[in-house]
């Protein structure tokens, strides 16, 4: 297990690497925003169900067609939604939102998890920042993944914005612009 974590954290500090120097080569492409996210949740099913969590996905009447690297997007929502999983004590709600409105495509994670102290809440985006030291060994991870989903966002003009409150959960909205040509359309 130890070396399966040294063996991420490795490849997370790379890929952050290329995000610093702009090394990084995206292959962008058109695909559905909605069932990417659908694939997801089937995929952390399993992870959700060892917890006892209710995993839903649910999708808006209007769906949303992106032009972006889909792996880069599927990184973020599997990054997203894999905390909310470790993060919800066992027998949580976890739902996932997505869609678009206006001129946004849009993904949303809400979790009744263990919620994060306002103190908290503008640091949880950098390298290696953790809410709770004292945890961080017992639900693995690397400390970088909401660094990266911060660079990729980023790159796409995108916003990103997180809502908790201790003891009752977080929320985690991703809106990514669909009329930017540079990134989205």
């Amino acid at each position: 297990q130890e070396a399966n974590r040294m063996g991420r954290l490795v490849s997370d500090l790379l890929q952050l690497s290329r995000f610093d120097y702009k090394k990084v080569s995206w292959k962008k492409m058109m695909f559905s925003l909605d069932e990417l996210a659908l694939g997801v949740c089937e995929k952390m099913r399993f992870q959700a169900e060892q917890k006892k969590h209710k995993l839903e996905c649910i999708v808006s009447n209007k769906p949303a067609q992106v032009y972006a690297d889909r792996d880069a997007i599927e990184r973020v929502i599997i990054n997203i939604v894999s905390n909310s999983i470790k993060y919800t004590p066992d027998g949580g709600i976890i739902t996932v939102y997505v869609g678009s409105v206006n001129s946004n495509a849009y993904f949303k994670v809400v979790d009744n998890g263990i919620g994060i102290p306002a103190k908290d809440l503008d640091r949880i985006f950098e390298r290696f920042y953790r809410v709770d030291k004292g945890r961080s060994k017992k639900v693995g991870g690397t400390g970088l993944g909401l660094a990266i989903v911060k660079h990729i966002v980023n790159y796409y003009n995108g916003t990103i914005n997180l809502e908790s409150e201790v003891d009752k959960g977080t929320t985690i909205k991703l809106e990514l612009n669909i009329k930017n040509q540079n990134a989205i359309i």
